[in-house]
């Protein structure tokens, strides 16, 4: 599951909000779990690889939509709140600017000001926003499909309980 946690732990995840929406449950127990398995102190659950791989990919779907909503607006006449374009719980907003920025010699908070002002950005900023999710989106779904080609030889948890302890002759 090497291709899992590399995905959880890319830069423009913020793996607390994937973890609530993993487990149904924001709280810190639900965030140490998923951080657990991530730094392979434990192993994943099937049932835990198959939300995520769920979630991920109605992600991926939200992220080119995204894309297409930027692209549309930066068409449009009115003015947009770019701000909310791009919101998402799980998308870390800063790395995407950053990244997008760099080409016009931006850092986080120059970029984020062009944004906020809801004046017309760059253009190019707005190509590089979309552009930055569309290439975020076709690399989870890579990185999901070598999951799924990993899964078939990963030894799975089995959790806690009767099904992970010894049953019958030999058990006191």
């Amino acid at each position: 599951m090497q291709t899992l946690i590399d995905l959880l732990s890319h830069r423009y995840l913020v793996l607390n909000r994937v973890a609530e929406s993993v487990f149904d449950v924001p709280a810190p127990a639900c965030h140490q779990r998923l951080r657990s398995r991530v730094q392979r102190r434990h192993r994943f659950a099937v049932e835990d690889y198959k939300t995520i791989r769920k979630e991920v990919l109605a992600f991926s779907r939200r992220l080119d939509r995204m894309a297409g909503k930027l692209e549309a607006a930066q068409a449009s006449d009115k003015p947009a709140d770019w701000k909310a374009l791009m919101h998402h719980p799980w998308l870390n907003l800063k790395e995407v600017l950053v990244d997008a920025g760099a080409p016009l010699g931006l850092g986080y908070a120059q970029a984020y000001d062009r944004l906020r002002l809801r004046a017309a950005p760059p253009e190019v900023l707005i190509r590089g926003v979309a552009a930055t999710c569309r290439d975020f989106a076709a690399w989870l779904r890579a990185q999901l499909e070598a999951a799924q080609v990993e899964r078939k030889t990963y030894v799975f948890s089995a959790g806690r309980g009767g099904a992970s302890h010894r049953r019958g002759a030999g058990k006191k």
